[in-house]
């Protein structure tokens, strides 16, 4: 929603606009967005996992955890061993 409020243009639109220039949904998109909050606060920072997930909008930590490692291909505790 606050993506929305930087813009004069619909969800549709925006959806829209994001398919055809990045060829990938709304949704993939803010996903993204999430998981690489995710990823830089778990190099820069200490805080829980838990706490780091939810900061970043995704509402359930197993959810999360799955598109992490889909698109890190480590778990975000190795992930942050590793840093």
């Amino acid at each position: 929603r606050s993506m929305l409020s930087l813009t004069d243009k619909s969800r549709e639109h925006l959806s829209r606009s994001i398919k055809k220039y990045m060829g990938i949904t709304l949704s993939q998109f803010i996903n993204g967005l999430r998981l690489n909050f995710i990823a830089n606060m778990l190099k820069n920072s200490n805080h829980d996992i838990a706490d780091i997930v939810f900061e970043s909008g995704f509402g359930n930590l197993s959810w999360a955890a799955e598109c992490f490692r889909e698109k890190y291909g480590v778990t975000m505790s190795k992930y942050r061993k590793n840093r």
